[in-house]
């Protein structure tokens, strides 16, 4: 695996890990920021992939266009496909007045970070750093 897809990987982690630390103690304060981690984690997740795919990560946080890309790279993560579309809108939205996550929201959102690391790692043949 090259550096830039590395880096990635490790920056998803760590998005991923903050996530699911903010779910352990969630409470109304936590839910934006846990979506925000969750869909973060995904975004670079994807973009991982992509870099070992040898494709250029496109520099955005349109979830639903980084699936695509990623999928015609791994069709692999086509099974993820479902839970995406709800999905998306966490993230970018959440930070700005007007749109808020409730406790539901981020449990999906953690739910489907899960999805998707856990079939990112499966795709490249690396054992779980940090299993649940």
């Amino acid at each position: 695996m090259d550096e830039l897809a590395s880096e990635y990987l490790r920056k998803a982690e760590h998005d991923f890990q903050i996530a699911l630390r903010l779910a352990d103690r969630a409470d109304e304060v936590s839910f934006d920021a846990i979506c925000t981690h969750a869909h973060q984690s995904v975004e670079k997740f994807l973009k991982s992939l992509l870099c070992v795919h040898h494709k250029d990560p496109p520099r955005h946080h349109d979830l639903r266009r980084l699936y695509r890309l990623a999928v015609a790279a791994s069709p692999e993560l086509a099974a993820c496909s479902t839970a995406l579309h709800a999905f998306a809108q966490y993230g970018p939205a959440l930070r700005y007045p007007g749109v808020w996550a409730a406790a539901e929201d981020a449990r999906r959102a953690v739910d489907f970070a899960r999805t998707v690391r856990a079939a990112v790692y499966g795709v490249l043949a690396l054992p779980l750093p940090f299993p649940e």
